[in-house]
Order: C-alpha cells, then sequence, then structure tokens
C-alpha cells in the first residue's frame, strides 16, 4: 500500500516522465509505457528501504526484512490525462510558442527535476523514465534531455542502470519469491 507521500512523489516523477517523452512528441509506444508508468513506480517504490540496506551492507539477508512481499503493479485507469500531467502539457505549449523554446524546454526539466531530491527516487526515476523513451527508441532530442536531467541528480542513464541491476535487481528477485501479503 502506497502513501500518500508516495502518491505525491509518483507524480513528480510522472510529470517528468510526461516532460522528457513529449520533448519530441510522444508515439504510441511512449504512450502505452506512460499509462502504466505510475503503477511501475507504485511497484517499485515500497523497496527503498530494502535497497538502501542493501547498498549500506550488502547483507541481501538483512534487505530483505524490509521487504513484505513481491512487487506489485498497481494501475489506477484515469482515463485521460492526470491533471498533474496536463499541467505540464499547457505549460509545454506556451515554451513551444516562446522566442527561446529550446532553452525554455531545458530549464523547465531543471525545475521539474529539483523536486526529486532523494537519491532513490532520483535513480529509480531515470531508469523508469529511460524506459519510457526507449519504447521507440530515444531520439537525439530525448537523450539531451536524459543528460540534463542526469546533471540535475549527479547520476547518468547508464550509472542509473548499473545501481539498479546491482541493487535493485537482487532484492527484486527474491522479492518474487515471497507469497503476497
Amino acid at each position: 500500500m502506497n502513501t500518500d507521500n508516495e502518491e505525491i512523489i509518483i507524480e513528480k516523477i510522472e510529470r517528468l516522465a510526461f516532460l522528457l517523452a513529449a520533448g519530441d512528441g510522444i508515439s504510441e509506444d511512449e504512450g502505452f509505457q506512460l499509462e502504466t508508468f505510475a503503477g511501475k513506480m507504485r511497484a517499485w517504490l515500497p523497496f527503498k528501504k530494502a535497497v538502501q540496506e542493501f547498498e549500506k551492507s550488502n547483507d541481501l539477508v538483512k534487505a530483505m526484512k524490509h521487504v513484505e512481499g513481491p512487487p506489485i503493479h498497481a494501475h489506477i485507469m484515469t482515463f485521460g490525462i492526470p491533471t498533474h500531467v496536463q499541467d505540464v502539457a499547457d505549460e509545454l505549449k506556451k515554451i513551444i510558442d516562446s522566442d527561446d523554446s529550446v532553452n525554455e524546454y531545458h530549464a523547465y526539466i531543471k525545475l521539474l527535476a529539483y523536486e526529486i531530491t532523494d537519491d532513490f527516487e532520483q535513480k529509480i526515476s531515470m531508469c523508469c523514465i529511460e524506459d519510457v523513451l526507449l519504447a521507440d527508441g530515444i531520439s537525439s532530442f530525448e537523450r539531451t534531455s536524459l543528460i540534463i536531467l542526469g546533471r540535475c541528480w549527479g547520476v547518468s542513464a547508464k550509472g542509473a542502470t548499473r545501481w539498479f541491476n546491482e541493487n535493485f535487481v537482487p532484492i527484486i528477485e527474491e522479492a518474487n519469491k515471497l507469497e503476497p501479503s
């Protein structure tokens, strides 16, 4: 069960995912990834304490004490664009019509990026946002946007993926062996 705070975090991350995907237009494949994005985040965020413990101690048994069960992908049907994402779409329309749209777009990425200050949330966000962009192949414009996001957080997409594989995957593999709680 996700807390209200986790839902606020998910909305912030979802806004960023939409913004980066919309930079070159949202394909059908990206749209599907965005539709399931919040559900993926709801599945991953509850593993924060376990992953942080594993990073610190490299003790899987100790880390698993923070796990209640396997990841559960909880999707909530929105039947349209959620308000927090529509706000980004509206802002993006203003940016497109501006005289300096590319720089304003990059500034908007930074503005939204700085709302996410937790190291774990930044790394998991980077991985999940990259998954959205990979759905149809990352364009050069999206790659630049991902680099800007990574610079804001001090982690590259490659570094986040390495972190995920080394610290998150072992937890998920063990969690998938558990019965749902």
